[in-house]
């Protein structure tokens, strides 16, 4: 885009766009980023305002705006911080000729009978981030969960506890969370997650030499699976931080009876916020 401009854009009805969430999302936040959209701010969550520059330039140049846009991040866009910029960037739309429209997600809002039974959908996943970000998302990752399983279809649950999110829901996080794992065909999470999401024991968290451990590691995964015996794959990440710049990065998982081990080896970060994700995708 940079090079080449606008140019390269197609004719289209519709486009999907977002933005980095990091410096609005409550998890970014808990990692010390916290500069939010401010066209000024130079941080990553202001490349939103690059969207809108995007589209002024195609109708400045009599490029075909595409009919509908569509952009989905956190809903702490809506917060009292960022509302400022969300309406400041609803009114560039407008002068562009949109009209916008935003809603919270809602498993009502969605057709999950269709979804899972008619269109037969054969795995969903779920991430705990969204589960624990509040009263709202944590109903609708529990209904989603609820109506696969209705119909068969598999389920991958990402604990990725965040303690932040957890601050005085305990017991209603530990609660939902359980019976997530209890129809769960894969369950993903690392000494952390499955510790202080389900009170199961495992090595220390975030600890030194995580390759002498291996033996740890697998016994708490076999504890996971005595509690939920239902799932079918456990895996976690085995991360050791050297510095900001430098970890160890290895995996394990059991699939059935059988393990997978990963060794840990040394990796260059420059942002480990993600690194997570990344290996769930994997």
């Amino acid at each position: 885009m940079v090079e080449k401009g606008i140019d390269i854009i197609p004719d289209a009805d519709i486009m999907t766009y977002s933005f980095p969430c990091q410096d609005l999302s409550n998890v970014g936040a808990f990692h010390g980023y916290n500069k939010g959209i401010d066209k000024d701010s130079g941080s990553r969550s202001s490349l939103l305002w690059q969207v809108g520059r995007i589209l002024t330039e195609m109708k400045n140049n009599g490029k075909t705006l595409p009919r509908y846009l569509v952009m989905e991040n956190v809903p702490t866009l809506l917060s009292e911080r960022h509302i400022g910029n969300f309406k400041s960037w609803k009114s560039d739309l407008e002068s562009l000729g949109y009209i916008s429209k935003e809603f919270p997600l809602n498993a009502k809002d969605f057709d999950l009978d269709r979804i899972f039974g008619a269109e037969g959908v054969q795995i969903v996943h779920l991430s705990g981030l969204v589960a624990a970000l509040s009263p709202d998302t944590s109903r609708f990752c529990l209904e989603i969960a609820r109506a696969a399983k209705k119909y068969g279809t598999r389920i991958s649950f990402d604990l990725n506890y965040r303690a932040s999110f957890w601050v005085g829901r305990e017991q209603e996080l530990h609660d939902i969370f359980s019976e997530i794992c209890s129809i769960a065909d894969v369950l993903i999470g690392n000494e952390e997650d499955f510790q202080l999401c389900l009170g199961i024991e495992g090595p220390e968290a975030g600890g030194k030499d995580i390759a002498a451990k291996i033996e740890g590691f697998k016994e708490m995964i076999r504890r996971v699976r005595e509690q939920y015996p239902g799932a079918q794959v456990f895996a976690t990440t085995l991360r050791q931080v050297n510095n900001t710049n430098s970890h160890n990065w290895g995996a394990i998982m059991l699939a059935g009876d059988e393990w997978q081990v990963v060794m840990p080896r040394e990796i260059h970060v420059l942002d480990r916020i993600g690194g997570g994700d990344g290996f769930v995708g994997g």
